[in-house]
C-alpha cells in the first residue's frame, strides 16, 4: 500500500517523514534552515512543485509635480469652494433679475386690449401712480412708461447674459476646466448683455418705428424677447452690428487691431541646448512664436526609427512670446533617440504646434 504513487510506506512512517535529511552544515553542525538548502533538491520520487510565475512589473508612470490638469496651469485653476461661491453668485444674480422683471412689468405700457382704450388707460394710470417696491421696501421708486421700457430692455438683456453665463459655467465646472481668467469674462458679460440689448432697442426704436410712436404702440413682449436673445447671444449680436456697420461705413483701410482676445497659434523653431543622452541639465529653452503664459509643452521619446510616442505634459515656464522654458525628466533623455515636443495654446483661438522631433545624440 502506498500513500502516493512511487512513494512506499516504511514501518508505518508517513512518506513525508521517511526522507533522509540533508547533511548538516559543516560549519554549524546543524541542519540547514528551512528555505536555504533543504528545498534545493526534492528527494527521489517526491513530486516537484511548480514554481510560481514571476509577475511582470508594471511600467512606471511619471508625473511632473505642479503640471496643469487638462492643459490649465495650476495657478489658474479654481477649486471646488471658489467655483461653488461663484455659482451661488450667478444664481443670485439671475433670481434677482427675474424678481425685478416681475416688479417693473406693471409699469410697462401695453397696447389696448379687448376692454377698449379707456380701460387700458385707466389701468395704466393706476399702475403709474403706484411706486415700485423692491426687496421688502429697501428700494422704492416710480417709473414713467417710456423709462419702464428701457429698464425692461436692460433687465431682459441681463437675464439673457445670465443664462449664457450659467450654461458656460456649468460646462466648465463639469469638465473640471474652470479657471480664474474666466471670472472677469463672466462679470463683464453681465454688463455687455444689458448694454448691447439697449443698443438694439434704440436701433429698432429709432430705425423701424415712427418718431410719433408712443410706448403703447410697442409690443412689450417683442421687446423683452429681443433683449433677452441679444443678452443670450451677445457675441453674435455684436458680430451682426459689426457686419451692418462694416457694410454701411466700409473703408479701404484695414482697421484690424493687434489686441485680439483670441490666442495665437504657436510654432516651434528650435531648442537650446541641443538634447544629448544624460545631459548636465534637464532645463531647456524652446524657441518659436505665438507663446503665451497659458502655453503647455508635452514631450515623448522614441528610438531613431521608432513611431511617434504618446506625449505627456512637462513643467513649462513662460519666458517670452518666442521662448518657453521646459524641464524634462531623466527618462526623456536617458538614451540616444528622438525627442518629440508639442506646444498647445488653449481656446479661444490657440491650437497645437507639432509634435516636432529633435535627435538625442
Amino acid at each position: 500500500m502506498t500513500d502516493e504513487p512511487g512513494v512506499p510506506a516504511a514501518d508505518g512512517v508517513p512518506p513525508e517523514d521517511n526522507v533522509d535529511l540533508p547533511p548538516a552544515d559543516p560549519g554549524t553542525g546543524e541542519p540547514p534552515a528551512e528555505g536555504e538548502g533543504a528545498a534545493a533538491e526534492p528527494p527521489p520520487g517526491m513530486p516537484t512543485a511548480t514554481p510560481m510565475p514571476t509577475p511582470t512589473p508594471r511600467p512606471k508612470t511619471t508625473s511632473t509635480p505642479g503640471q496643469p490638469e487638462q492643459g490649465i496651469p495650476r495657478r489658474y485653476q479654481v477649486g471646488l469652494f471658489g467655483a461653488s461661491l461663484f455659482g451661488l453668485f450667478i444664481l443670485g444674480v439671475g433670481l434677482s433679475l427675474v424678481y425685478v422683471l416681475i416688479k417693473i412689468w406693471p409699469k410697462v405700457p401695453h397696447a389696448p386690449t379687448g376692454g377698449g382704450a379707456a380701460k387700458t388707460a385707466t389701468a395704466a394710470s393706476t399702475a403709474a401712480t403706484k411706486p415700485i417696491d423692491l426687496f421688502w421696501g429697501l428700494f422704492q421708486f416710480n417709473l414713467l412708461p417710456e423709462t419702464a421700457l428701457i429698464v425692461l430692455t436692460a433687465v431682459m438683456g441681463g437675464i439673457g447674459a445670465t443664462i449664457f453665463i450659467a450654461i458656460s459655467f456649468g460646462d466648465f465646472v463639469g469638465n473640471r476646466r474652470f479657471a480664474t481668467n474666466w471670472i472677469w469674462f463672466y462679470l463683464v458679460r453681465l454688463f455687455v448683455g444689458p448694454a448691447l440689448a439697449l443698443v438694439f432697442y434704440f436701433a429698432v426704436r429709432g430705425g423701424f418705428l415712427a418718431t410719433s410712436a408712443t410706448g403703447t404702440d410697442i409690443n412689450p413682449y417683442g421687446i423683452a424677447a429681443l433683449a433677452g436673445l441679444v443678452g443670450l447671444f451677445s457675441k453674435r449680436a455684436g458680430d451682426k452690428l459689426k457686419e451692418v456697420f462694416d457694410t454701411l461705413f466700409q473703408t479701404s483701410q484695414d482697421d484690424a487691431r493687434g489686441d485680439s482676445v483670441t490666442n495665437p497659434l504657436p510654432t516651434i523653431g528650435g531648442i537650446e541646448p541641443l538634447p544629448t543622452a544624460n545631459p548636465e541639465t534637464l532645463t531647456f529653452t524652446l524657441q518659436g512664436t505665438g507663446f503665451i503664459e497659458a502655453s503647455t509643452v508635452s514631450v515623448g521619446r522614441s528610438a531613431l526609427d521608432g513611431e511617434q510616442p504618446m506625449l505627456l505634459p512637462r513643467k513649462t515656464e513662460f519666458l517670452s512670446e518666442t521662448e518657453l522654458g521646459i524641464t524634462l525628466l531623466t527618462d526623456d533623455v536617458a538614451e540616444p533617440g528622438l525627442l518629440w515636443i508639442s506646444v498647445t495654446n488653449p481656446a479661444p483661438g490657440g491650437g497645437t504646434a507639432g509634435p516636432q522631433s529633435f535627435e538625442i545624440t
